[in-house]
């Protein structure tokens, strides 16, 4: 491969908002990019629209491969790593790093098979384990970061946590943290006073100057990595960049104008980063990609009313403790592992267990109007049981021995879940309460992004200013390494 490979995977951020930041931001890398190199519409249409979940279409784009083939759902689905572009290129004995891009977990089933550099796993991963070793102090805090802030972050915890973890393993290149990045988090942080899911940035700089600093000591003929920080701005604020795109008003203009910038705020730091990273490419003759998978619109679902209604939300901090209620009691050997809320992903020692253990779950049942808008409950995951569930929204789905609740208090809530004819507050199912100032006003779309930056050889010309079906990403990118 003459020419090297980078892709940089920004989760979720369509067309629609690189241009709105390039407008905005004139003389930005986005700008110049948009201006000069290859922005190409990509689209996600091998699940339904309302099915588009970022676990199964980074497998679709990175695989090749659509759902109904690679049948990846939630984050610890099994999965068969010879599938996926970077292992291919890896297997081959061709020097790679991975820092964060989703299904890198668990490591110990691929990383032998391939040239590995640097490798730190999504941040759903099982163990904190990593190659080389010396990052997982870093990852152990990533996962549990991560863990901790699911719908709602918590400042007090988060800042503690970084703390801890960074005493008991102070070496800064470890933990992506140099003049630059602490910047960065410097000013999150602080600005994190006005609103604190600013916090949910943090992560990015250090995820990015760990790859960058691998990235110029190993000069791997591929690098990837990945963030999550502007898709999770978007879901929040979507109605504060574009109240226009809702028929009905959702939030007083007060809101409107306190958060009208957080999208765009997300967006100038990965424009930051993506200078970074394109100034390396350039010198260092690499082909940059960045691509989304697939993108965010307004959600048609959002209202005044549910606003109104969903004024409190609840986070389930103990997963295992609803499990053992559903189950009226659970073998000690099932495990809990970590993926994005209200999904709830348990490891069963056999896939007969697992299977079993979905059939008792199914006898539950909610209906739609149950649900939380949002939360990406699949007609193949909805249980529509026989005995009466009210207050819980309960969805399942059972990969082999992996099983993946999808759990939440629901809209018709009163002051206990009924479990058949068994009664319980939210706290004696492992529930926390909060309260919510944002209702998921962005959802998933099927458009997605990719810009092409330095492609010398012309490999995505020919979709240059059109569309690309996502599952072409991954032989393009093949055909490029050959």
């Amino acid at each position: 491969m003459k020419q090297k490979l980078l892709v940089l995977e920004a989760n979720e951020i369509p067309l629609r908002v690189v241009r709105e930041f390039a407008s905005r931001n004139p003389t930005s890398t986005i700008a110049g990019v948009l201006n000069d190199h290859t922005a190409i519409e990509t689209w996600a249409a091998d699940v339904a629209e309302d099915d588009l979940y970022p676990s199964q279409t980074w497998a679709s784009l990175n695989t090749g491969k659509p759902y109904e083939e690679h049948r990846i759902r939630w984050y610890n689905d099994v999965k068969q790593f010879s599938d996926f572009f970077w292992h291919q290129i890896a297997a081959k004995g061709r020097p790679t790093v991975l820092v964060g891009t989703l299904h890198s977990s668990p490591l110990d089933q691929y990383v032998d098979d391939g040239n590995y550099r640097l490798v730190v796993p999504d941040c759903f991963a099982s163990t904190d384990e990593t190659r080389p070793h010396d990052f997982e102090h870093f990852q152990h805090f990533n996962l549990a970061v991560t863990g901790e802030n699911g719908r709602k972050t918590s400042m007090g915890r988060t800042l503690a946590s970084a703390a801890v973890a960074l005493a008991r393993y102070p070496r800064p290149s470890r933990w992506g943290l140099t003049t630059r990045s602490v910047s960065d988090i410097s000013r999150l942080t602080a600005s994190a006073l006005a609103n604190k899911e600013r916090l949910r940035c943090a992560q990015f700089p250090m995820m990015a100057e760990i790859f960058l600093a691998g990235l110029r000591r190993e000069k791997p003929d591929l690098g990837v990595g990945f963030t999550n920080h502007v898709a999770a701005n978007m879901h929040r604020y979507w109605y504060a960049l574009y109240p226009d795109d809702f028929e009905t008003k959702a939030y007083p203009e007060k809101w409107v104008k306190k958060y009208q910038n957080e999208i765009m705020r997300a967006m100038a730091l990965l424009d930051s980063w993506l200078e970074k990273f394109k100034r390396f490419a350039i010198d260092n003759d690499y082909l940059l990609l960045l691509t989304t998978s697939m993108g965010q619109k307004a959600n048609a679902k959002l209202d005044p009313d549910y606003v109104v209604e969903n004024a409190i939300d609840y986070r389930l901090d103990n997963p295992l403790l609803l499990l053992d209620r559903l189950l009226e009691g659970r073998d000690a050997s099932i495990t809990h592992e970590t993926a994005m809320v209200p999904q709830y992903t348990f490891a069963f020692p056999t896939d007969e267990q697992a299977e079993a253990a979905a059939l008792r779950l199914r006898e539950y049942g909610c209906t739609r109007s149950q649900e939380r808008h949002g939360y990406y409950l699949t007609d193949e995951a909805r249980v529509t049981g026989p005995k009466k569930l009210k207050g819980l929204v309960l969805g399942v789905e059972v990969v082999r021995n992996k099983l993946t609740l999808t759990a939440s208090v629901s809209s018709d809530f009163e002051d206990k879940v009924m479990l058949g004819d068994r009664s319980f507050g939210p706290r004696d199912l492992g529930f926390v309460e909060f309260e919510v100032e944002d209702h998921h006003s962005g959802c998933h779309s099927p458009a997605g992004t990719l810009l092409a930056i330095n492609d010398r050889t012309g490999v995505f010309d020919r979709w240059k200013n059109g569309q690309m079906d996502y599952l072409d990403f991954a032989p393009a990118v093949l055909d490029f390494a050959a």
